[in-house]
């Protein structure tokens, strides 16, 4: 699998064979930042397609992800939140990406002070409340505590994406217990600015 820059950029549907996708997750487990970064990429195009998700799936990716997810690097940070929102697209891939613990690993990288790892993590972590599943573990890990913790982040964005993650979680389809953690949180009036925000426009 190459992976200079014109391939991550057209790869949807080039790395579609298993051992493509094993090579692919084997030079990211012992290659240094920059492959790691543009392996990470590669998985964001091409997972969309689900015959690549299943690939990834089976092959490991989602342990490769996590780990890489608990180092120093923040541009590697910031790439895993990203690869789990095009991993994460179906519910049974939902459910294993929580099974696996995604949801716990997007919420620990969510509390980080550095935006764009807070930001893409976010968006993680919201893409996983689709399952119903996943909005129990959430609720089992204190998910309001961090949400509301993301509210009072310095990064307009951060605050908008994690408006995203509350309503994802405890919205029409999400779990009560998680506003009453948000409120009890003291954010209720942050949170019902940016509500005002998103329905004004």
């Amino acid at each position: 699998v190459m992976m200079d820059d014109n391939v991550v950029s057209t790869s949807r549907g080039l790395a579609t064979t298993h051992p493509a996708i094993t090579k692919l997750i084997a030079l990211m487990n012992s290659g240094d930042e920059a492959t790691q970064v543009k392996g990470l990429k590669c998985i964001h195009n091409i997972a969309p397609v689900e015959k690549n998700r299943k690939a990834f799936v089976e092959s490991d990716a989602l342990g490769t992800v996590f780990r890489l997810s608990e180092g120093s690097s923040n541009a590697v940070k910031e790439q895993c939140g990203r690869a789990i929102v095009s991993l994460a697209i179906g519910e049974n891939y939902c459910e294993a990406i929580g099974q696996a613990g995604g949801v716990e690993r997007m919420l620990a990288l969510a509390s980080e002070q550095n935006a764009e790892v807070a930001i893409n993590s976010l968006k993680g972590y919201t893409a996983l409340m689709a399952s119903p599943q996943n909005r129990s573990i959430a609720e089992q890990l204190n998910a309001g505590h961090v949400l509301a913790q993301c509210l009072n982040h310095s990064n307009e964005w951060v605050k908008l994406q994690a408006t995203h993650a509350i309503l994802a979680t405890y919205g029409p389809n999400g779990n009560p217990q998680i506003q009453h953690e948000i409120n009890s949180a003291g954010v209720g009036r942050v949170f019902d600015h940016f509500r005002n925000h998103i329905q004004t426009g």
